[in-house]
């Protein structure tokens, strides 16, 4: 088998190393937009990637042009990062040309996992507990979604907004009133985020439509990540990350996984991805998001004892597991940069 990866984020060195360490026999190849990808320590030979448009979008001819380079290369498998919403509409493409694209799910489901608030109303819909949110688009929506929550801190809970579409935490921030006592303190000494609700208000108001954002509260618990390795709607394994500072305690919490294995049925997902739940006031875990890739923290699960990215590639090749695998301890990792000289 020959898996060929598009540009991906840095975690797919990790996925790479974790692929060989499961199926030797395996050919892995890539191709990466940065020079700087470090990839040379991994793999013989980097393909450089076709540049995205100005906008970071797909660009014309990008379809065919991973087509060729993954022909060339020998590959069977391709699993893309970049681009994968737009090119999961083109699996047919492949197809023809002898190639299996592996993206999380098809167009239509990629399309819902990349909006939040679809994602989470389908969850709701499945049964489970959801952050509650409210979308809007333009100041008349913030301003009914903080009446909605009661305010910018009601009862104490402060809110939080977000893009509805986004990586990252990218346009995340907490709300707070530049009127109150407290404002100076969280404005300055407050290191996560912030936003004034008067300054954002402005702001939207100003633009007079905006990409669909969502107001929510900021749940007070803790946060959990579950990587999990899946094909074709059965779930392979997982591991659940919770986030202690730089710290993270890699194991089994049945919960999370719960959630993960109803989201996998349900939607019919493949491939490596991510979801993130938060804990409410009662110590109950919320969904936040599903992510249709692998998350940059993959790299940590390797060391629960569970290889997520050689499930994936044992399953591909028809040696999937009876059941799927969880890790049996907890270990506590800790990230820490690694400098070589390449």
């Amino acid at each position: 088998m020959h898996i060929h990866f598009n540009h991906h984020i840095s975690c797919i060195r990790d996925i790479i190393e974790m692929i060989r360490a499961a199926h030797p026999d395996v050919t892995v190849s890539a191709s990466h937009a940065r020079e700087d990808h470090g990839l040379e320590q991994v793999l013989e030979c980097v393909t450089p990637e076709m540049p995205a448009r100005p906008d970071g979008g797909m660009p014309i001819g990008y379809t065919q042009w991973l087509i060729d380079i993954a022909s060339r290369e020998g590959a069977d498998v391709v699993i893309p990062y970049r681009h994968r919403h737009d090119l999961s509409a083109e699996q047919p493409l492949f197809a023809q040309a002898g190639l299996r694209l592996l993206t999380c799910g098809p167009h239509d489901v990629m399309s819902l996992i990349e909006d939040k608030t679809r994602l989470l109303e389908v969850a709701e819909r499945l049964g489970m507990r959801i952050s509650p949110f409210r979308a809007w688009v333009d100041a008349e929506g913030f301003r009914a979604s903080l009446e909605h929550f009661g305010g910018a801190a009601p009862d104490g809970v402060r809110l939080c907004v977000k893009p509805a579409q986004g990586i990252y935490g990218e346009g995340f921030n907490i709300l707070y009133d530049d009127q109150a006592a407290n404002a100076f303190s969280i404005a300055v000494n407050d290191q996560r985020p912030h936003i004034s609700v008067q300054s954002l208000h402005r702001i939207v108001e100003g633009a007079g439509c905006v990409e669909k954002m969502m107001t929510m509260p900021f749940l007070p618990g803790r946060e959990r990540s579950v990587d999990f390795a899946c094909l074709e709607g059965l779930l392979l394994g997982a591991v659940t990350r919770e986030k202690h500072g730089s710290v993270q305690l890699v194991g089994h919490d049945p919960e999370a996984v719960g959630i993960a294995t109803a989201l996998v049925g349900a939607l019919g997902l493949s491939g490596l991805a991510n979801l993130q739940t938060m804990e409410d006031a009662d110590g109950r875990q919320c969904l936040l998001e599903v992510n249709s890739r692998a998350a940059g923290g993959i790299g940590m699960t390797g060391h629960s004892g569970v290889n997520l990215p050689g499930l994936l590639v044992s399953a591909l090749k028809r040696e999937r597991q009876s059941k799927p695998v969880f890790p049996s301890t907890q270990v506590r990792v800790l990230r820490r940069q690694i400098y070589e000289v390449i």
